[in-house]
């Protein structure tokens, strides 16, 4: 079963994300998943980790994206079986960190912390 976080600040509603979601970016925060605190004098930096996070994986994605409609063009030139299969679409890692990213910038503006697991 999945387990939400969520994290709170004065500056913003509160946002849940799924732990699993969440646990890498909050690990290159040096920050736990069980509890924790991003102070305002961190926001910057914490804001600048996860926008060069949201661009490598954008960079990622299009590759993918690119390297599966390779395939499925030889699949459809090669009248293969992987030529009826669809590619499940997947929410893109800037698309779920969204709300994250808006909540650490409103936090920034108001100098405000962000808390959660408390």
């Amino acid at each position: 079963m999945p387990v939400l976080l969520t994290f709170r600040s004065k500056a913003s509603a509160q946002i849940c994300m799924y732990k699993t979601h969440i646990a890498p970016v909050l690990a290159q925060f040096g920050k736990s998943t069980d509890r924790g605190v991003i102070t305002a004098d961190e926001l910057e930096n914490a804001i600048a980790q996860l926008e060069k996070l949201m661009e490598q994986h954008r960079q990622a994605d299009q590759m993918l994206k690119q390297e599966n409609f390779e395939i499925d063009i030889e699949a459809v030139e090669n009248e293969t079986d992987s030529a009826q299969k669809s590619i499940t679409p997947s929410v893109p890692f800037a698309t779920r960190m969204y709300p994250f990213m808006s909540m650490l910038k409103q936090a920034q503006n108001a100098h405000a912390d962000i808390v959660w697991g408390i």
